[in-house]
């Protein structure tokens, strides 16, 4: 009577994937067989046999997947026990064979055996891709920061390994503790995330690795090595300082703005003898020409025109330096109220100052004439002072007291708690070139003649355009009229130039005073190319060479206000200033002006200041002896007024 074959088997064969195609591979499956469970005689008459009765595969990379996905041929079994077969390559997954051992003789008694065979082939893992870029710049104190996509050309392998994910790692970390806030990582999306602290730069050096969950055995890899990453955080410029601190309404001269980080190696990742890319803004409006001295100091030159006080800010923007990820590296320091363009000047005992207005030059409708009360909002309300001067510390601080104003017909006065000063000098050439037009808009264009007349404004409307009236002719004007009521222009304008000190209550404070160090009166003020040059009858307790004529930019030292002697003065006092071409023009009682080695140079009453020599010039081929109480230059003309032969 046949037997059933006896035998031993694997619990399961497991090769690996492969990668070339028509390998056929032969593996021990059955072993220790015998052709019967008995008669070892058997095996002289019949042949073992291993029949596949039925086969199903699976795999982790597909649903629906199917033997024949995983074999290019079939498995089948030889009568020693091993199984043939041949894989597609790139393949894995499970096969599950139903084999029937028997032999060759006829079927046994009973029921046969069938025996589930199991082959593995096992995936071996590709390695994954990523891609990073080896260097990023950002900029301080930009909050959190993300970058989706840091991390590009993605992939755990070829497409059957696709169930598996990807891993990022920061294997090194090398910055300074608070150059982060919150330190780099990556997001398994492959978005960096980082948040800069407040306030810092430097530089950090990442190692960064990606890889995938599958595994490395049978040679597999799950990494694809790793690579530097090096992130710059660039530091923003910083504005100290601005000197000087103003300029006239139609703008020009040059103003030097002093700070940190302008240009240089670490603050801008490169080196150049000269940087560019580099803009000083007065408000909104860029300087003409922005010159780079060094990483702490750049000048404006050519201030844009304008009104009121400005921030000034420095922006610096490489535009090399801007990439996929980080589309502008355009960084900008700011130092808010820094910058004034002069309204007019005022100075009286010991003190300077600047009022500043923010006037519309161009209305968007021409209302009628103004009432005091409106006028006097129009000056008023929107002031905005020139900030108390700057220092390398950036200090706010300032020996200034607020005034009231107000004016009469021959001199301007400064009005406060303390009784009325007289002899207070107010320059308002610039006051008139900047609401001339604003004037002319609201009170002339819009009527005739007639109606000038009829409104009383005939003679100012002739006289508003010319941008240099001084105060005493618009006073002249005045005195033709009646003051009339509080809707005239007589009693807006005029009565606010002119007219004997106003009610504090409808006439606000309008400057800021800045007490510059000298003990007695300021009589004249005029300025030159952003510096404004003071005379009158005093000496400097500070600057000591100050006599009786000075000069002022708004810079702060460590004792105040500092000032800037003429020289070492003049022995007189100064009553009247002008500009002259490029030269300053002093008239007084004074007869001679000092040099910085205190030789008297012999001048009378008039004498000239190189500001670009730094030199005393006898006006005339003679001294004049006398005393002089005004100068003008008009037309290349100098006039002088005053007791003198």
């Amino acid at each position: 009577v046949n037997e059933a074959p006896a035998y031993k088997h694997v619990e399961r064969l497991v090769v690996p994937e492969t990668a070339v195609a028509g390998v056929r591979q032969q593996h021990a499956y059955f072993f220790n067989i015998t052709t019967g469970t008995g008669d070892v005689n058997l095996g002289d008459l019949f042949q073992v046999t291993f029949s596949i009765v039925s086969s199903s595969c699976t795999s982790a990379a597909y649903a629906d997947f199917s033997c024949d996905s995983l074999f290019a041929s079939p498995p089948a079994f030889a009568a020693d026990g091993s199984v043939t077969f041949t894989l597609r390559p790139g393949q894995f997954g499970t096969a599950t064979l139903l084999v029937r051992p028997g032999n060759t003789g006829p079927a046994p008694p009973g029921d046969a055996v069938l025996v589930s065979a199991v082959i593995q082939v096992a995936d071996v893992n590709a390695p994954p891709t990523c891609s990073f870029p080896p260097a990023l710049a950002v900029v301080e104190s930009a909050g959190a920061l993300r970058f989706p996509s840091f991390m590009t050309n993605l992939s755990v392998g070829p497409e059957n390994e696709r169930y598996q994910h990807l891993v990022f790692e920061i294997e090194t970390a090398l910055f300074p503790a608070e150059l982060f806030d919150s330190p780099p990582l990556i997001s398994p999306d492959g978005t960096l995330m980082m948040q800069t602290g407040d306030g810092r730069h430097g530089s950090a050096g990442l190692t960064l690795s990606c890889w995938d969950n599958g595994g490395v055995t049978y040679g597999g890899r799950n990494t694809n090595g790793q690579g530097p990453v090096a992130i710059r955080v660039f530091p923003k410029p910083k504005v100290f300082s601005v000197e000087p601190g103003y300029s006239a309404l139609r703008g020009g001269g040059t103003v030097t703005v002093r700070g940190l980080h302008f240009g240089s190696e670490m603050s801008r990742g490169y080196w150049e003898a000269a940087y560019q890319h580099l803009t000083v803004f007065v408000g909104h409006e860029a300087c003409a020409r922005t010159e780079y001295v060094s990483d702490s100091e750049l000048r404006c030159i050519g201030v844009p025109p304008g009104n009121g006080v400005s921030a000034i800010t420095v922006s610096v923007s490489d535009p090399f330096a801007t990439t996929p990820l980080v589309l502008s590296l355009e960084r900008n320091g700011t130092l808010a109220s820094s910058f004034a363009h002069i309204l007019f000047l005022a100075s009286g005992p010991s003190f300077l100052a600047i009022g500043s207005h923010h006037v519309a030059l161009v209305p968007e409708a021409a209302p009628p004439v103004l009432p005091f009360l409106n006028l006097t909002a129009f000056l008023e309300s929107s002031a905005a002072f020139i900030p108390p001067p700057t220092a390398a510390n950036n200090s706010n601080s300032s020996n200034s007291t607020n005034s009231a104003m107000s004016f009469n017909a021959s001199n301007a006065t400064m009005m406060d708690e303390a009784p009325m000063v007289r002899n207070t000098t107010l320059e308002l050439e610039t006051l008139f070139r900047g609401i001339a037009e604003y004037l002319t808009g609201v009170l002339c264009t819009n009527r005739t003649r007639a109606q000038q007349e009829e409104a009383g404004v005939e003679a100012l409307c002739g006289a508003l355009p010319n941008a240099t009236l001084p105060l005493a002719v618009l006073c002249n004007i005045t005195t033709r009229f009646p003051l009339g009521n509080a809707s005239s222009l007589n009693t807006t304008l005029f009565a606010l130039l002119c007219r004997p000190p106003l009610i504090p209550e409808i006439f606000p404070p309008v400057l800021r005073t800045l007490d510059v160090g000298v003990s007695g009166v300021i009589r004249a003020i005029t300025e030159i190319n952003g510096r404004v040059f003071a005379g009158g009858s005093f000496v400097g307790w500070r600057t000591r060479e100050a006599r009786h004529i000075m000069a002022w930019r708004n810079v702060r030292g460590e004792d105040g206000v500092e000032v800037e002697p003429l020289g070492n003065g003049v022995d007189g006092a100064v009553a009247a200033l002008a500009r002259h071409g490029d030269l300053l023009i002093l008239g007084g009682s004074f007869t001679a002006a000092l040099t910085t080695r205190g030789e008297p140079v012999r001048c009378g009453g008039l004498v000239a200041w190189d500001p670009v020599g730094h030199d005393w010039v006898v006006v005339g081929r003679t001294p004049l002896y006398g005393s002089v109480a005004a100068v003008r230059s008009q037309g290349g003309i100098l006039y002088v007024a005053g007791r003198f032969e």
